[in-house]
């Protein structure tokens, strides 16, 4: 059940990341945050990285 909360997460925050105006290297980095740190990263981008409409 964590694992499916956790893949959803991801999901979520990196097409998030990839309908951004972020350059290609932010993305990219992003991306890798959140691959890196399922909770953590997906939970860091959404909360605290995320660009605001």
């Amino acid at each position: 059940m964590l694992r499916l909360l956790a893949f959803a997460l991801n999901i979520i925050a990196i097409s998030d990341v990839l309908r951004s105006r972020r350059t290609v290297a932010e993305k990219v980095i992003l991306i890798v945050l959140i691959m890196a740190l399922p909770f953590i990263g997906a939970a860091i981008y959404l909360l605290v990285l995320r660009e605001n409409n």
